[in-house]
């Protein structure tokens, strides 16, 4: 359950990336991207960042979180900060702008 829970939130994390880059894409478009392998990483550095934010406006997803930190590795955890954030944001908004040009 904490599995499935994590997926949908990197899903709106992904789809609210989409949004606030003004791409739209669609459910099948979000799904592909979330269970590409090469964004696994930045997907759930920016999904977990995305939730902390959300977090500290009293929303809270506390086990799904917790699955999203332990998706990290070892080394990804070890060195989170600000600029690892927005690096995984930028790869992760240049994949959603190259899937929008492929689905119009």
């Amino acid at each position: 359950k904490q599995l499935e829970a994590a997926e949908e939130l990197r899903r709106l994390a992904l789809a609210s990336l989409a949004e606030e880059i003004g791409c739209k894409l669609s459910r099948e478009d979000l799904k592909r991207l979330a269970s590409e392998p090469q964004l696994a990483t930045d997907l759930s550095l920016w999904a977990y960042a995305y939730e902390l934010h959300r977090r500290s406006q009293f929303s809270s997803q506390g086990p799904a979180v917790d699955r999203l930190w332990k998706a990290l590795g070892a080394e990804e955890r070890a060195k989170l900060d600000a600029d690892a954030i927005w690096k995984a944001r930028e790869r992760l908004a240049a994949a959603i702008e190259q899937a929008a040009e492929g689905s119009s």
